[in-house]
């Protein structure tokens, strides 16, 4: 439907964006400069905003994940699963940091991960597996720390996260209905559209396959008519 470079590009650039940011975030509290890694995150979740062409719907599951997020990792720091480096604020409060860490994470549901819709199993085993990494990697770049043990807290959040991915690729299922996944639009010249709704994308996808279809008609009875000759 799209051009064969566009879906793999946009997920390419999606990982990208959401590295930066993740690594933005984890090094500037580890380096005690938060303020500045949520700026660098924000401008590189920004790109992605704009980049897609439900761009409304983006930002509310962005917000939506950052809340649920920090509310989970508050009861984390509050039962002493968790603490966080450069924190500011309440002591029972996830840093800003934490909350634009799960503001990232949030633009990968719908295009990154979108193989994961519908694969509730394999997105548990993923959470099982990648939560604990991610916070152990935030661990050794002195970001975080486990007051109550390395191997407790580890295991706790793979509990969680296994119980949490599935919840948040069905959220993003509801809130950003992309089926199939659309790429980003400057990697889709074609798609030409910058819509706020799902039935505008649909419409979209469904002209482009019915242009797609004519342009393959016409090449055919080209052909045919050469042949003939």
């Amino acid at each position: 439907m799209f051009d064969a470079i566009a879906l793999p590009a946009s997920r390419i650039l999606n990982v990208l964006q959401h590295q930066v940011g993740w690594f933005a975030c984890v090094l500037g509290a580890a380096w005690g400069h938060p303020l500045l890694g949520c700026m660098v995150a924000l401008a590189a979740h920004t790109t992605h905003v704009f980049a897609t062409v439900q761009p409304m719907k983006e930002l509310k599951l962005m917000f939506t994940v950052a809340l649920l997020g920090t509310v989970l990792d508050s009861i984390h720091r509050s039962l002493g699963v968790l603490s966080f480096a450069s924190s500011m604020g309440p002591s029972w409060l996830a840093p800003l940091w934490i909350s634009m860490l799960w503001l990232g994470f949030a633009t990968t549901l719908a295009h990154s991960l979108a193989w994961l819709r519908d694969r509730y199993a394999l997105a548990a085993l993923l959470g099982f597996i990648g939560g604990p990494l991610s916070f152990f990697a935030g661990y050794r770049l002195n970001a975080v720390a486990f007051p109550q043990g390395l191997p407790y807290s580890l295991f706790v959040i793979a509990c969680v996260w296994a119980l949490v991915m599935p919840c948040l690729i069905a959220l993003a299922k509801a809130m950003v209905a992309n089926d199939p996944p659309v790429p980003y639009r400057f990697f889709s010249p074609r798609l030409g559209i910058f819509s706020l709704d799902t039935q505008s994308v649909a419409m979209a996808q469904a002209s482009l396959a019915t242009k797609e279809k004519t342009h393959s008609w016409i090449a055919y009875t080209s052909d045919s008519q050469d042949v003939s000759q």
